[in-house]
């Protein structure tokens, strides 16, 4: 079995450039980063196909099911970004979005809880301008050597999805997704307290 890497976060905190950071392509060398994939995803069958295809993937929506996530993938590689909520918030308000504030703690304590599982990697926000940190979260997630020239490539680039479009497929897959989550909390219930997972 596959063992993909998965850099979870909460939303506006850099998944997407990560995830272009994180696909590294060069004539001897192929690697694949997925990016809120499970937004796209009919169910959680469906999400392990996608993971499947892809060497990992930045997710801003699974931290709900974190612990499913490690039940199915145990031997994954996880990193946790960390943004303050303010930060968070201000930069949905930029893009137009008011978001929902008491969900955004709920989220924050769910990645808190991943964050602190054994072999998880965590950096702040505010440190992915450091090739240090960068090079770091390369190597763990893609075993491979940085590249100091790709990253610098990519450095002062301001990658971000489109957030109208994201909308609009939200609204559009509204029930599917409903569902989806439905199932992703029912199957977290079934595996209990994260003492299961190795957490204290």
């Amino acid at each position: 079995m596959k063992h993909p890497f998965f850099v979870v976060s909460l939303p506006r905190s850099r998944s997407c450039w990560l995830s272009t950071f994180l696909s590294y392509q060069t004539a001897a060398i192929s690697r694949t980063c997925g990016h809120d994939l499970l937004v796209h995803s009919k169910s959680i069958a469906d999400f392990r196909e996608q993971v499947a295809l892809v060497d990992g993937t930045c997710e801003t929506a699974i931290i709900e099911g974190w612990k499913v996530m490690k039940d199915i993938w145990p031997k994954s590689r996880v990193v946790v970004i960390h943004r303050d909520l303010a930060s968070i918030v201000e930069s949905c308000r930029k893009q137009g979005l008011e978001p929902n504030l008491e969900q955004l703690i709920e989220r924050r304590e769910m990645l808190d809880m991943l964050a602190a599982a054994p072999g998880v990697k965590n950096y702040n926000f505010a440190d992915l301008d450091s090739p240090e940190v960068c090079k770091e979260i390369f190597e763990f997630c893609l075993k491979l050597e940085f590249d100091v020239n790709w990253w610098s490539l990519l450095q002062g680039k301001n990658i971000q999805i489109n957030m109208p479009m994201r909308m609009q497929e939200i609204q559009a897959n509204y029930s599917t997704l409903r569902a989806l989550r439905l199932e992703v909390l029912a199957a977290s219930a079934k595996l209990g307290s994260s003492q299961c997972l190795g957490l204290n």
